[in-house]
C-alpha cells in the first residue's frame, strides 16, 4: 500500500510541475492557475503561515488542526491495471486542441476559473494528454492523463451540468483506463472528490488515504 500511495502522489507532484511554478524554500508555488502550493511528497516539514500561503492551495497529507485554515480534502485511489477487463475505447472521446474551449467546460465542471494558457501550456509536455468526451460539438466531460513511467495519473476529470447522470463519466472512465493499459502503464492512479467516489469504487479503484487543501481563512 505505502508504494502506491508513493506513486500515486509522485505523479501528482510530476503532473503540477508540468505548469508554471516557483521555489521558496522547501516549498513549491505555482505562479498562476491552478495556485497550488506544496512540498514534494506531500508531507509538511516546515510550518506555513497565512502570509506565506496567500491565495495558494497547500496540499498535504499531513491532518493539521490549525484555525487559520479552512480545510478540504480528496482521496487518493488506485488501481492496479493487470486486475481488470479491458473494456473497449469510446468514439465519443478525443485529443483536445481547443484549449481555450476545453478550459471553459472544465471550468464549468468544478465551478471555478481555469486558465487556458495554462493548459495550452502543459499540454506541450510529451506525458500530458488533454482529452474531451463530446456529445456532437459539445464537451461533456473532460480531463488530463499524466504518465510517469508505469503509472497514468488522471487529473481535471469532470462532467459538466448539462451531461450529468447520463453515464458520461464511466463511459469516459472506461476509455481513459483502456488507454493507460494499451500504453504499457501497470497503475491508474488519482486523487477523488467525495462525489466520484462512488463511481472509481465501481471501477475497483481501491482507497488509500486522504490528500488535504488548505486554504486561509476569509
Amino acid at each position: 500500500m505505502k508504494s502506491l500511495i508513493s506513486a500515486n502522489l509522485a505523479n501528482l507532484d510530476s503532473f503540477l510541475l508540468t505548469m508554471p511554478y516557483g521555489l521558496e524554500g522547501d516549498y513549491i508555488r505555482h505562479k498562476s492557475w491552478p495556485n497550488k502550493y506544496w512540498q514534494s511528497g506531500f508531507s509538511a516539514t516546515s510550518e506555513v503561515t497565512i502570509s506565506q500561503l496567500g491565495n495558494k492551495v497547500w496540499l498535504s497529507i499531513d491532518d493539521i488542526k490549525a484555525e487559520q485554515f479552512t480545510r478540504s480534502q480528496l482521496t487518493l485511489m488506485n488501481l492496479k491495471l493487470d486486475t481488470i477487463l479491458t473494456a473497449s475505447l469510446s468514439p465519443r472521446v478525443e485529443v483536445e486542441t481547443d484549449y481555450t474551449h476545453w478550459a471553459v467546460a472544465c471550468g464549468l465542471g468544478f465551478n471555478y476559473e481555469i486558465d487556458a494558457k495554462v493548459i495550452k501550456a502543459l499540454a506541450k509536455n510529451v506525458n500530458n494528454t488533454v482529452l474531451s468526451l463530446k456529445i456532437g460539438q459539445d464537451i461533456a466531460v473532460t480531463a488530463i492523463l499524466h504518465k510517469t513511467g508505469d503509472i497514468m495519473g488522471l487529473h481535471q476529470m469532470a462532467t459538466l451540468p448539462a451531461f450529468r447522470g447520463q453515464g458520461l463519466a464511466k463511459e469516459m472512465m472506461q476509455h481513459l483506463i483502456t488507454h493507460a493499459r494499451q500504453s504499457g502503464a501497470q497503475l491508474f492512479s488519482l486523487q477523488a472528490s467525495q462525489a466520484g467516489l462512488f463511481l472509481y469504487e465501481k471501477l475497483g479503484f481501491e482507497v488509500a488515504i486522504p490528500l488535504y487543501f488548505y486554504r486561509k481563512n476569509d
